[in-house]
């Protein structure tokens, strides 16, 4: 069950749901800390073409339409508020690094 990149005391404790949630969000921290602002722009547009894909289109023209409580109502609305929210992380982004350049 070990390969390689994961030490061999660690494969044991992935087995304990939370402790493995717990690895998750701390191996994210440090990943946040690492990242450049590039490469974090690079990875909230591919999340945002991985929902386009799954869902057929571009978030604004499917459910731009919805107000915050139909988008609650939904089956999907995790999934919707996600997008929702990188869409807009996506823009404020772009806005401050515009605003360094210029």
């Amino acid at each position: 069950m070990h390969n390689g990149k994961v030490p061999r005391y660690a494969v044991g404790l992935m087995r304990d749901l939370v402790y493995c949630i717990l690895m998750q969000i701390e191996y994210q921290k440090n990943m946040l800390k690492e990242q450049t602002e590039e490469e974090y722009l690079k990875n909230i547009k591919k999340s945002i073409a991985e929902y386009e894909e799954d869902h057929g289109g571009s978030f604004e023209e499917l459910y731009g339409h919805l107000m915050t409580h139909e988008i609650d109502e939904r089956d999907d609305s995790m999934d919707l508020t996600i997008w929702k929210d990188l869409i807009k992380e996506l823009r404020e982004l772009q806005t401050k690094m515009r605003g360094e350049l210029g």
